[in-house]
């Protein structure tokens, strides 16, 4: 998969277009193909490492709309092609790539 993610803090130019191993949902998660993904203030920030404790490297990003590819054990409510919208995580981090899984506590159709 395809990620937006920076390796240390700083201005924009520290962001990374990297080749990373395809996750696999996880009991609780769906694989969401990304489609689009939101830019706020916030993403700078924590490029810059103003705020959050995340450890790096990191991928940026915190929110995405997607088609399902795959679900995780334990998932029900969801099917594969399924169009959902959501927050990657509570730390604002993780949606800047082409492939992400998101708990579906996160998700919504």
């Amino acid at each position: 998969m395809k990620a937006a993610r920076v390796l240390r803090f700083g201005p924009p130019g520290v962001i990374m277009n990297d080749d990373l191993p395809r996750p696999e949902p996880a009991a609780g998660q769906l694989l969401v193909h990304v489609k689009a993904a939101g830019v706020g203030n916030w993403d700078a920030l924590v490029r810059e490492g103003k705020i959050l404790n995340e450890p790096l490297p990191l991928i940026l990003g915190y929110e995405l709309s997607g088609i399902v590819e795959a679900i995780g054990p334990v998932v029900l409510g969801f099917t594969p092609g399924e169009e959902v919208y959501g927050a990657t995580s509570e730390q604002l981090a993780g949606a800047y790539a082409n492939i992400r899984c998101l708990r579906v506590a996160l998700a919504h159709c």
